[in-house]
């Protein structure tokens, strides 16, 4: 690799088509250090069926699922949870 700059060269160390193919792994790897470093990622949960519920209480996130029992999740440190309030239907 080679720093110029702001601008980071992958260089093959290895001839032929395997320098090549090595080549583009390192830069995809390090370009998706770079996206990962840049924007957070988000994952988002739907539930979709008639009287599944989500709520957050403390640092846990219950799940109504339609199971005998509530099912609870720990939420791990530094993790967000959002749960946006719904528009309910005409009726």
């Amino acid at each position: 690799m080679k720093i110029e700059g702001t601008v980071l060269t992958v260089l093959p160390t290895i001839p032929g088509r395997d320098g090549a193919r090595f080549q583009g792994l390192a830069r995809a790897l390090i370009n998706a250090m770079v996206v990962g470093n840049q924007h957070r990622y988000t994952k988002t949960l739907q539930l979709v069926g008639t009287g599944y519920r989500a709520e957050v209480k403390g640092p846990v996130l219950n799940l109504s699922l339609g199971f005998s029992h509530p099912v609870n999740f720990a939420i791990p440190a530094g993790i967000k949870v959002e749960i946006p309030a719904t528009p309910r239907a005409p009726s």
